[in-house]
């Protein structure tokens, strides 16, 4: 009896003990739990940079070659900005690459620069290749090129119903006043624009009415004073005796 009485306290003590050591791996599993979940939160929050597009530009109109050599590509744009521009872009090209599905006749060519402001420079003086069959641009992403076609169609739908409309910086302009990149309210605006039109129209013509059905007298008559004539500074002269 004590044989079994001291193997069932040695049980019931392991038993206890595995107990505790459970508890213990669930308190830590829990605290691994809560230590991922605030990474996971702070992973989700990291701000995603955008990749920088101010050192691109794009080249269009240059003659693409089956399998051509980087390094015959490289040299060609070396002595065609030389030619064209007047500009040396010996050491500043970083990277080139064709865009467009393959099999297309001359698709662009993206520069990529070291220098953003010969980047700049270069876009300053795109007018040199005027005339040549080539163009240089900036170098636009997906979302920008939408946007940018997007602005394109409403400037020409404002332009044709009669308003002043820009695109300056990015950014549509009407009528003066900057449009939201969503253009969700281009039409409640040009609705707000010819309505104030109306009213200035209508302003105006009320005005003109007011004017013309008033006499010469009333419309003489204003606070101005009299200007002298010759007649009041000249006294006049007494009557002869008879």
């Amino acid at each position: 009896m004590n044989t079994l009485t001291s193997q069932n306290e040695e049980r019931k003590q392991e038993i206890e003990n595995i107990c505790t050591k459970v508890e213990t791996l669930q308190l830590e599993n829990e605290r691994l739990k809560k230590e991922i979940r605030e990474l996971s939160a702070k992973t989700n929050q990291t701000p995603c940079i955008p990749e920088n597009h101010h050192h691109k530009i794009v080249l269009y109109g240059l003659t693409e070659n089956f399998q051509e050599p980087e390094c015959a590509l490289y040299n060609k744009l070396i002595d065609l900005f030389r030619d064209i521009a007047n500009i040396n872009l010996s050491g500043y090209i970083e990277d080139m690459y064709r865009v467009g599905k393959k099999g297309l006749r001359n698709r662009p060519l993206v520069i990529e620069l070291l220098s953003k402001r010969m980047t700049r420079y270069i876009l300053s003086c795109k007018q040199y290749f005027q005339g040549t069959g080539l163009g240089v641009a900036e170098f636009l992403d997906v979302k920008s090129r939408k946007e940018r076609a997007q602005m394109r169609d409403e400037l020409v739908k404002a332009r044709k119903n009669g308003y002043h409309a820009i695109i300056r910086n990015n950014q549509l302009y009407i009528n003066g006043k900057p449009v939201n990149k969503n253009f969700n309210n281009i039409e409640s605006q040009n609705e707000d624009m010819s309505s104030q039109e109306n009213d200035m129209n209508m302003l105006n013509s009320t005005n003109l009415s007011h004017h013309a059905d008033i006499p010469n007298e009333s419309i003489n008559h204003t606070f101005r004073n009299q200007r002298t004539t010759i007649q009041n500074i000249i006294p006049e002269l007494p009557k002869p005796l008879q």
